[in-house]
This record gives structure tokens, C-alpha cells and sequence, in this order.
């Protein structure tokens, strides 16, 4: 599997898969916010952005996104034949190094998705109303406020290429 961090040159082009693949595989999960965010992500530094793809046999299995290091917005979908091998996880993890930090709003009732970001090294937080109404607990990492960094990762990201089919 190929954990790919996309270029901000490279979004364009994806940004049609990937909300498609959230659709269909986010288990209506997902808020309208955050597939609103990914929908009209660009490269921006107020609000920096990363978008983190994770294939297998040239296939999508996945894909995280966060913007201003989850603090606006941070979609997270893996294929459900994928779930349970790290997927999630990598992706997590991939997004704390480009974000130099992470934060995540997840529904009380999305045991899944608690569990993963447990599993991923987050802590919860607090606890807030969210946007569908549901008690929602904000996952972070370490730290209480985050700054995107100019981290270089330690190792090599691999690059997307336009031929690539996601599906």
C-alpha cells in the first residue's frame, strides 16, 4: 500500500474521486461541512491544507484531508474492504506530519471512527454539541493549540500522477 500526499498542483484532479469516494464509502458519516471544505479546498495560507491518499494495486483504499490542521475542517474515508489493516491509521499519521499537529470532531455514536483516532495516538479533548446535534468529542494531538510547521517529513512523499486510476 502507497500512502501519497497530494500536491496542492494535484487537487484539481482529484478533488472529484474523492468526494465521490467520501460519498459512497464515508457511511453518511461525514458532515456536510467537511465534504463542503474538501468540495473547495485550495491552497491557501490561512487556512493550509492537506489532502493524504492511500492506494493499493493502483487502487484508492482511502483518503484523509484536514484543513487548518482539522481546526476547519478534517474528513477521513477508507474503502470498507480496507478497514481493520492500518489504513485510517496511516493516513492519521501521515496528516500529523504534514499538519505539524491534528485535531478531529467525532459524533459520540461513530465508535469506529472513536476508536481509530485512539488507535492513531489523539487524545479526546472536550466535548460539544455538533453539527447534526449529536455530542461530538474533539480528538488532538499533543499540545493545545496547533501551528502548521514547515516539518519536512522523514521520509521520501511520493507523487501522485494524473494516470493513476483511483478507483
Amino acid at each position: 500500500m502507497d500512502i501519497v500526499r497530494l500536491k496542492p498542483s494535484q487537487w484539481l484532479q482529484w478533488r472529484s474521486r474523492l468526494v465521490s469516494f467520501a460519498k459512497r464509502y464515508g457511511d453518511r458519516r461525514l458532515t456536510a461541512e467537511g465534504l463542503h471544505a474538501l468540495m473547495h479546498a485550495e491552497a491557501n495560507p490561512l487556512a493550509p491544507t492537506s489532502i493524504v491518499i492511500a492506494r493499493e494495486a493502483g487502487k484508492l483504499v482511502g483518503f484523509a484531508f484536514a484543513q487548518d490542521a482539522g481546526e476547519s475542517a478534517c474528513v477521513i474515508a477508507v474503502h470498507p474492504e480496507s478497514r481493520g489493516r492500518g489504513v485510517g491509521r496511516r493516513l492519521i499519521a501521515e496528516l500529523i506530519e504534514a499538519c505539524g499537529g491534528l485535531c478531529c470532531s467525532v459524533a459520540c455514536d461513530n465508535y469506529a471512527s472513536m476508536q481509530l483516532f485512539f488507535r492513531a495516538g489523539l487524545k479526546a479533548v472536550g466535548l460539544h454539541t455538533g453539527p447534526t446535534g449529536k455530542p461530538t468529542l474533539r480528538f488532538q494531538t499533543d499540545g493545545s493549540r496547533f501551528q502548521p510547521t514547515d516539518h519536512q517529513p522523514s521520509v521520501p512523499i511520493k507523487e501522485a500522477t494524473a494516470w493513476q486510476s483511483p478507483c
